[in-house]
This record gives structure tokens, sequence and C-alpha cells, in this order.
């Protein structure tokens, strides 16, 4: 991929350039420090409700939307207003010294005041409980993250609807082992996806997901491993394919200074289809690669940095989809009170089995960000997006303007 080469230089060019750090004595992720650093304290102040041992956070948001091509068509464009309230819930209950429960939550409505078949109820895509505790050189954790959201922009392949409101829901347990100098973790998860109406309502399936990740500390800063990643994807209609991903390669992550981060992965994956009337495809095999940078020149300038090559078994048009990407964001500290930001970002993608297309989706944007009081914060965010496609009508431009202010109780 073209754009990538330019960064992988730099990366290079500061690993080579890079300075020794001092060894430092690295605290174990299974010690009574890290079990005692997940339970807030008495002076935190990121909690704001306390009831009993239960530490509690609410902060409210409400967020207006004028988006000129809800539907993401390129012709018979539609312009919407869009209301979106959320509340937002943490929640940390330290059941003992080395074990918590802890629950992360949005919940809230979204409400399109023309269209209304795009209404959809809102859960943040972060959200999940968790009982996270500590056994020896042993950090387990079981949890259950889930959410409902519209995923038409985070999905590049997509046109032409701004109806795919899915369902989520992940239940498993991660594990890790603390050797010191060897880290060793593993996590195995049950995704089950409903989408419940709109056009790919038989895009509905369950999979089973498994990871294991050894990390060998190079130093205090640096660490080298191995990542190996599976799963076995069934959907509830059979005429769309069930497959089998496999994917394993090196990575390393690095800390040049107390400024500069970077990480560095790539590998082999591997898909393999259950041949269906929706799509002949067998089996595909290719390489994954990712580069991410950050970097905080000072304290009023950070950015962040992130190219490569990611592919996916099974999208709700096609049964796999590679895509090419370059992501850039800034964040700018420059006045009292007040944050201001740039990103873009490019995705080439190809898709097969199935619908098949060959797309290129730009995009733009910047947010001013503005603590009005030690309560209420308000922001203004522009993005600009622009997809070309090979097919007809599959291409769309929009644009959003969006105006939220988010209060903490």
């Amino acid at each position: 991929m073209r754009p990538i080469a330019p960064w992988l230089g730099i990366f290079f060019v500061m690993l080579s350039a890079r300075g020794h750090c001092q060894e430092a004595i690295r605290m174990s992720l299974a010690s009574e420090q890290a079990a005692e650093a997940q339970n807030p304290t008495v002076g935190s102040n990121y909690y704001n409700v306390q009831a009993g041992p239960v530490y509690l956070r609410f902060q409210g948001e409400m967020g207006i939307e004028l988006n000129d091509n809800v539907n993401y068509t390129e012709t018979h464009r539609r312009a919407d207003v869009i209301l979106r309230p959320v509340l937002n819930t943490d929640l940390l209950w330290p059941l003992t010294e080395r074990n918590n429960l802890s629950l992360i939550s949005g919940l809230g409505y979204v409400d399109y005041l023309r269209t209304s078949t795009l209404d959809h109820p809102y859960v943040a895509p972060n959200s999940k409980v968790a009982f996270k505790f500590y056994s020896g050189d042993f950090v387990f954790e079981l949890h259950d993250r889930f959410s409902a959201v519209d995923n038409v922009l985070q999905t590049p392949s997509l046109s032409g609807t701004g109806n795919y409101f899915q369902i989520e829901n992940i239940a498993g347990a991660d594990a890790t082992w603390d050797l010191n100098k060897l880290i060793l973790s593993m996590s195995f998860d049950h995704d089950t996806v409903s989408v419940l109406n709109g056009p790919f309502a038989s895009f509905t399936h369950d999979s089973e997901l498994f990871q294991q990740r050894s990390s060998f500390l190079v130093n205090s800063t640096d660490r080298v491993g191995l990542e190996l990643e599976g799963g076995v994807r069934a959907y509830d209609q059979t005429h769309l394919e069930n497959n089998t991903e496999f994917a394993a390669g090196p990575f390393y992550e690095a800390r040049f200074s107390p400024y500069v981060q970077a990480k560095m992965s790539g590998g082999f994956v591997a898909h393999y289809f259950t041949p269906t009337s929706f799509s002949a495809l067998r089996e595909f095999d290719s390489y994954y690669v990712e580069l991410t940078l950050n970097h905080e020149l000072n304290k009023w300038f950070s950015h962040w940095l992130a190219a490569g090559r990611r592919i996916e078994g099974g999208t709700p048009n096609a049964s796999l989809y590679v895509c090419d990407y370059l992501y850039y964001q800034a964040n700018i500290y420059a006045v009292k009170n007040t944050r201001f930001g740039i990103h873009f970002s490019y995705d080439h993608g190809d898709t097969s089995g199935g619908l098949e297309e060959v797309f290129d989706r730009y995009g733009a944007g910047f947010y001013v960000s503005r603590s009005i009081s030690q309560n209420l914060t308000a922001n203004v965010t522009y993005e600009f997006w622009h997809k070309d496609s090979d097919l007809y009508n599959y291409g769309y431009v929009q644009n959003r303007l969006i105006l939220d202010a988010t209060y903490r109780f």
C-alpha cells in the first residue's frame, strides 16, 4: 500500500535514532498495587456519587446534528435534523482489595425529525459490565460488552441506506499471566450481532472469538511479541456464508521518549467460507499490517496517526472486505478551557463474494470543545465524507454539523 511506505520509513528512522532509557522497576499487572489502583480513593473527583461501597459517575449529553444526506445516497439526497439525548453512567464496586465489579454504559435515543423510519435507541459502543479479580500472578476478567448503534458510517462499504441499526453483545473472559519479563494473555468471547430491521436484517449472526497474546519486555518501555486470533461465524440465514478466520503475526510496541509512542504489527490472515447461493467464495489468504504513532509535542499540541491494512470476513453486502487505510488526528490546546482538533481519513476498500465493489472514501473535519463551567462542556463538530465507487449510485457526499453539550452531575 503506497501511503504506508513513507510512514514506515519514519518509524525505522525514529527507532534507529532513539536513545536508551534508564531501566525502571515495573509493577506487576497482578500485584497488590495494581489491584489497589483499580479502586477509587476518597479524594478522587472522577466519581460524583457514593452509595455505600459503590462509586458512581453520571454524565448527561444532548446532541443536535444537521445532516444533508442521512441515507448515504448519490442521488435524491435527504437532509434531516437529528436529536441525541444520552445518559452516561460509570459504576465501580470494590468488593475486596483485589476484586471489583464495574459498569460503563451510555443509554439514549436517536430521533430523526423528518425520517422517523431511522429512529432507534442508542447504547454506547463502550458499554460493558465486568468483574475483575486477582490470584497470584494472574489477572482474570469476566465481562459482557453490549451496544446498540447505527453502524453505516463505521462501515465504509455500505451505501444507499441510513438504516443499519444493530444490537451487539459480547460475553467472555480474559486472563493475563504476568511472569515479569514475559506476559501471556488469552481471551474468549461469544459475539451475537442482531440486525433488527432495514435491508440487512438477514445479517444477524453469532461468532466464537479467540485471541492470544505473548509479550516480552525488552526494557521498561518496549515490548515485542506474537498475536494469534481466530474466529468462527455462523449466520441465521442459510443463504449467507459461514466462515472461519485465523490470523497470526508479530508486534512491537515502543516509547521513544515520554512524548512519542508507537506500535507496529503485521502478519498472515486467512478466511475459509462455506459456499452458498449468495457467493461461491471458498477461501482467501493475505497479509495485514498496522502502524500507529502517538506524539505529544508539548502541552499545547498532540497528534496521532494510524495506517495499515485490515481484512474482515463478512460485511452486510459481501463475504469479504479488504481495506487499506490512513487516519490522522491533531489536538490543539492553545486557548484556556478550549480544545481544537482536526482529522483526516482515507479508506480504499475491495469487497468480494456477494456484492463486489472497489471504492475510495475520504473524510475530513474539525471540532471545538470548550469548558463552560466545572460541570458543563460544549462541543461543535463538522465532518465531510465523500465516497467514490465503481458501482452505479454507490458513492455519496455527506456533510454533518454536530452541536452537543455534556453536563457532569
